[in-house]
């Protein structure tokens, strides 16, 4: 955890139980189109954050997440060094995506495991207020009696909003899409993390 995450865990510690997300079970991915045919799939390898929640309080979540961008994997060398460059990511300069919770939104009444979560999202220096559609997936003991839960969540995003690629057009129309997809599974546990 971070020292701005233990920080700002003082000042939330009433929105619930605190879980540590567990990179290892855990993923965020991502899709955009390029090419106008072609669709190119990827996900950050190395993230850490914190969720508080309570079971008891399910409207009332706060969920904040590092995600170091240079850990950025799309299967191809190439492309990956192309995405680190002052061309996109920059990541020289801004090393870091981070999401910060705001306010939490239940899809309905009668459900107690949707949410829509809206935060701060922060890439290539850039902050914009972002929704994501959260269902909780799971809850309960995963491995050596610790209490796990689980969430999905997805959101799309402009890439152009974020300042991140060239918008170079052909025939009219640009070379990579601008409509990022995004897709998150994670997975957290109440006590830190350890190897497994």
């Amino acid at each position: 955890m971070t020292l701005a995450t233990q920080k700002h865990t003082e000042t939330v510690s009433d929105a619930g139980m605190l879980w540590t997300i567990d990179p290892v079970h855990s993923r965020i991915g991502f899709s955009i189109k390029q090419f106008r045919v072609a669709t190119v799939h990827g996900r950050f390898g190395d993230f850490q954050g914190t969720i508080h929640f309570d079971e008891d309080r399910p409207d009332a979540p706060f969920v904040e997440v590092e995600i170091d961008a240079g850990s950025i994997d799309t299967r191809e060398k190439k492309r990956d060094e192309h995405l680190l460059s002052a061309d996109f990511f920059d990541v020289a300069v801004y090393p870091a995506i981070t999401f910060r919770s705001t306010r939490v939104e239940p899809v309905s009444q009668l459900r107690r495991d949707g949410w829509l979560v809206v935060g701060d999202l922060t890439i290539h220096g850039v902050t914009r207020s972002v929704k994501l559609a959260v269902e909780q997936t799971g809850a309960g003991p995963y491995s050596r009696s610790a209490e796990e839960i689980s969430f999905s969540a997805t959101t799309t995003i402009s890439r152009k909003a974020f300042g991140v690629g060239f918008n170079t057009p052909l025939d009219g129309e640009l070379l990579i899409g601008d409509d990022v997809t995004v897709t998150i599974n994670i997975q957290a546990q109440k006590a830190p993390v350890s190897g497994r």
